[in-house]
């Protein structure tokens, strides 16, 4: 807001360094962080609090502030729309777009806004993949003692998978996010699939006949990289990507999950203080299903999976203007 005002020292400041200015001493109850929350959580009560806060104050769109996805990523120095284009809502960012238009110049801010997210857009389904080949290669030499006291939570043992797995939960932990990008790697939940199905009969023979190092792989690999999505993928997963993919089920926008099973809705999961739950116990199916063991090889979940990102990629490209990218480096938030 303060760039907006001519002839001032904040005109020709950098936009970085107005947004830390305007966030200085931004109450948590502040008007941006309470519309912020609700973009972060996406489910329908949220969408429409937040639509009737721009409908009374569409200026909201110029400030900047920081949030906590339910996730547990916290997302700093973003706009409302800069946010929604970070998160992959690609829906809800298209509604509040609209909002710019009740705003001197919006056109033209919309437009500047897009450009700080434009290259990590085109950059959605290339980034890299968090690499979980070395994992699954040591769940497989494992020896049933160990898969068996990590499956029941016991994560003090003194080998070389145990110590791998704690790597990538610390990998996989909440971080904050200070510059433009795209606040989930989606293609290391894709890679993640597709590993599960091109391995499957291997880990099923490695585990002497049984489902052990299927449900290791499932529960904590799976499972764990859930816990960081994004508040409207939380929301399409529950529901189950089946029906939004293959029935074309308008997205519900709710964390219920549609299945009753080891839990009722999608977990918050802000913090890693516990293995329990999510990323411990079960991870989510494409039914809308919390179990521990996946009911079917991964070729569904990786078609369904690639389509739905595919969509969200395409919708968030249409959102453009400008042929011309803002030249800053797609950001991936996963370097390993």
């Amino acid at each position: 807001m303060l760039k907006k005002r001519g002839d001032t020292l904040f005109s020709v400041l950098p936009i970085e360094l107005i947004k830390e200015i305007s966030e200085y001493g931004q109450s948590p109850n502040s008007d941006i962080a309470t519309a912020l929350k609700y973009a972060a959580y996406a489910r329908k009560e949220d969408v429409d609090a937040l639509k009737k806060m721009l409908d009374a104050n569409p200026r909201l769109l110029l400030e900047a502030g920081n949030v906590q996805t339910p996730g547990g990523d916290e997302i700093r120095h973003a706009t409302l729309y800069e946010f929604l284009l970070g998160a992959g809502d690609d829906e809800l960012a298209g509604i509040v777009q609209g909002y710019f238009a009740k705003l001197d110049n919006g056109g033209q801010e919309r437009v500047r806004q897009y450009e700080r997210y434009k290259p990590h857009i085109e950059g959605m389904l290339t980034q890299k993949p968090y690499g979980l080949s070395p994992l699954i290669e040591l769940i497989k030499k494992a020896t049933p003692e160990q898969v068996t006291a990590l499956i029941n939570k016991d994560m003090t043992g003194d080998n070389e998978l145990c110590k791998a797995l704690s790597q990538f939960r610390k990998d996989w932990a909440p971080k904050v996010l200070t510059k433009p990008c795209m606040h989930y790697n989606y293609p290391s939940l894709q890679h993640a699939f597709e590993l599960l199905d091109r391995e499957w009969f291997h880990l099923y023979r490695a585990s002497k006949d049984n489902y052990d190092k299927i449900r290791l792989v499932w529960r904590q690999l799976i499972g764990f990289e859930m816990r960081r999505l994004p508040g409207i993928d939380r929301c399409v997963i529950a529901q189950g990507l089946y029906y939004v993919i293959d029935k074309k089920e308008v997205v519900g926008r709710s964390e219920a999950l549609r299945e009753a099973g080891i839990a009722g809705s999608f977990p918050v999961t802000t913090t890693d203080a516990s293995i329990d739950g999510l990323g411990g116990d079960f991870a989510i199916d494409i039914l809308g299903l919390a179990h521990g063991l996946p009911g079917m090889r991964g070729l569904d979940r990786v078609r369904r999976w690639k389509i739905y990102i595919k969509q969200k990629f395409q919708t968030c490209k249409t959102y453009a203007t400008s042929p011309d990218s803002s030249g800053e480096p797609v950001c991936n938030n996963l370097n390993s």
